[in-house]
């Protein structure tokens, strides 16, 4: 399922864990990339915004849920809120996309 917000599409693909769990990475396309793609009909390229196998303080990202999340006005930054071990215990941090590192952590909120 994808959604339209800004100049871009959101989407999620599914990912495949060594252990045999999955979880989803979020991705974008933007909506002049996806014109241009129809007209060359090709399939359009995609940027990652979130990837949560790749935050150094996930352990197992299959185990994670999403509790929320939103983007700046300028789609640079992605603010997310997990439950890491479902304890209802959340963490919440500021994702910058173009590196895929968290830039703002705050832990043990509930």
């Amino acid at each position: 399922m994808s959604e339209n917000f800004g100049d871009y599409t959101y989407f999620t693909q599914r990912r495949q864990l060594n252990n045999g769990g999955d979880y989803e990475v979020y991705m974008r396309t933007s909506v002049a990339e996806e014109e241009l793609a129809a007209k060359e009909r090709r399939n359009p390229n995609s940027d990652i915004v979130l990837d949560l196998g790749h935050l150094s303080f996930i352990k197992d990202p299959s185990q994670v849920i999403l509790e929320k999340l939103t983007m700046n006005d300028d789609h640079s930054m992605i603010g997310v809120v997990l439950d890491l071990d479902n304890t209802e215990e959340v963490t919440m941090c500021v994702v910058d996309i173009q590196t895929g590192r968290a830039v703002a952590k705050i832990s043990n909120c509930s």
